[in-house]
């Protein structure tokens, strides 16, 4: 999965505006394209594919009606360089966020709004007492409906020589090895996590625990002139300051993307005390 910084943004149009991609992404090596797009007012929304990143080779339009939810777009893979492209045909905008992100495998929708893991299989279904079951591998088949876990364990034992068990709590998926977890040495190829937390309020400021990420997004609005620099920490209580910082020299809004992150905690220093929000989304 890759998080496109080309065809992302949440810097709001006026009426008649476009956002275009920056550069065209080059998607050869993906499955899938997945796009979520938060605005409060209507937009068209095109995506522009490419042969060479010169001549558009296909395009298509859609118009979208103003929603206060974010909206979920999955497009194919239709070509090798991909652009998106965004007018706004309904009005000043107030809110945009757009996050593009490239899949290397597929997913499938249910009948509601969310996706679902594609799931494999490579041996047939069979029948014991206990009900249907199947061995579950390499070929992939859609799944529908909802999944009761009711009757999973707490805890379940796994015994395949790495990893001793598993069990969920709290939104979190544990994971424990055979060996004091020395096996783990990366825990973000087994679980992707995506999330957001408000790190200013007013002149409130307040840490973020940040799971395992590769990249998050800083973003909000300020009344004054003021210094905001991010901080990191290992545990919550001592903060350093990074070279991550934003020089306001008036009210207005900010935002800016750190990639490659894996820093604990995160939170923003306010030099000037000044009121406003913001926010960080991460992934």
């Amino acid at each position: 999965m890759s998080l496109s910084l080309n065809n992302s943004t949440i810097v709001p149009l006026d009426n008649g505006d476009i956002f275009l991609g920056r550069e065209y992404d080059n998607i050869l090596d993906f499955a899938e394209i997945n796009i979520s797009i938060k605005c409060d007012v209507g937009y068209t929304l095109t995506y522009i594919y490419s042969q060479d990143k010169i001549s558009v080779d296909y395009q298509t339009s859609q118009v979208i009606v103003a929603n206060i939810e974010t909206q979920f777009y999955k497009i194919p893979v239709n070509d090798r360089y991909f652009k998106l492209k965004i007018e706004a045909t309904d009005g000043n905008m107030t809110v945009l966020n757009v996050q593009t992100i490239y899949k290397s495998v597929p997913t499938f929708n249910d009948s509601g709004s969310g996706p679902i893991s594609n799931v494999d299989s490579v041996n047939p279904l069979f029948v014991d007492n206990g009900g249907i079951k199947v061995s579950v591998v390499n070929t992939s088949f859609p799944v529908s409906g909802s999944v009761s876990v009711s009757n999973f364990p707490a805890i379940q034992a796994v015994s395949n020589g790495s990893f001793s068990s598993m069990s969920f709590n709290l939104n979190r998926l544990n994971v424990f090895d055979s060996d004091a977890n020395t096996k783990l040495t990366n825990i973000y190829n087994i679980v992707n996590s995506r999330g957001s937390g408000q790190m200013l309020n007013g002149t409130t400021l307040t840490a973020v625990e940040l799971p395992n990420v590769k990249s998050c997004t800083i973003y909000g609005n300020v009344t004054g002139a003021t210094v905001l620099t991010v901080k990191f920490s290992p545990n919550g209580v001592d903060f350093f300051s990074s070279q991550y910082s934003v020089n306001m020299t008036g009210s207005g809004d900010f935002g800016f993307v750190i990639a490659g992150l894996c820093a604990k905690w995160i939170m923003l220093s306010n030099s000037n005390n000044v009121n406003g929000v913001a926010f960080v989304d991460f992934c």
